[in-house]
């Protein structure tokens, strides 16, 4: 299902990437969600791997009700994000997700490099990042979204989440349409 003909929803979130690339894949993700973990730390990474520059990342948030971690984890990215520690932070996470709620987000932003804990910490009850997370969550369900992780590559929403083999299928589509033959 076609769901972004004009490209606003990478207008908004963490870009992983060259800006320019033509292939853009949004996800909204969970940080509490294995299939988020398999997409943040296996399946994007694979499609960087095939496709290099020509592919970049937009990660939106949304955390799901019935992970009591997600949110605040949602609101911890962006609080790593503002001092420059996004990708390592959301690497972090990800890599030690059992964890969450066992483990300080402080302790994850000291670990991912987070230059100013302190400062980190004071973000955390910031409600203007409450409100990008809450934002994300709106967006998410503007397009339908019913679970995490939601992907849309180049406007095309794959429900359901992906495997490596679907997440293929839909970049050589949208590079056939493109004339990109290129690898």
């Amino acid at each position: 299902m076609f769901v972004d003909s004009t490209g606003h929803l990478a207008k908004i979130g963490h870009r992983v990437g060259r800006p320019e690339a033509p292939i853009v894949v949004v996800v909204f993700s969970d940080m509490e969600c294995a299939a988020c973990r398999w997409f943040a730390l296996e399946g994007f990474p694979q499609l960087e791997k095939r496709y290099g520059d020509s592919i970049s990342l937009v990660y939106r948030h949304y955390p799901l009700d019935q992970h009591p971690s997600a949110y605040g984890a949602a609101v911890a990215t962006e609080c790593a994000a503002e001092q420059g520690r996004f990708k390592a932070f959301h690497d972090s996470v990800y890599s030690q997700q059992k964890l969450l709620g066992l483990k300080s987000f402080s302790v994850f932003a000291s670990e991912s490099g987070v230059p100013n804990i302190s400062k980190f910490e004071a973000c955390l009850v910031d409600s203007s990042k409450h409100a990008a997370v809450d934002a994300d969550l709106r967006e998410a369900k503007a397009i339908g979204s019913t679970g995490t992780p939601t992907i849309v590559i180049n406007g095309w929403h794959l429900p359901g989440g992906a495997n490596s083999a679907k997440l293929d299928t839909i970049v050589e589509f949208i590079r056939s349409k493109r004339g990109d033959e290129r690898r």
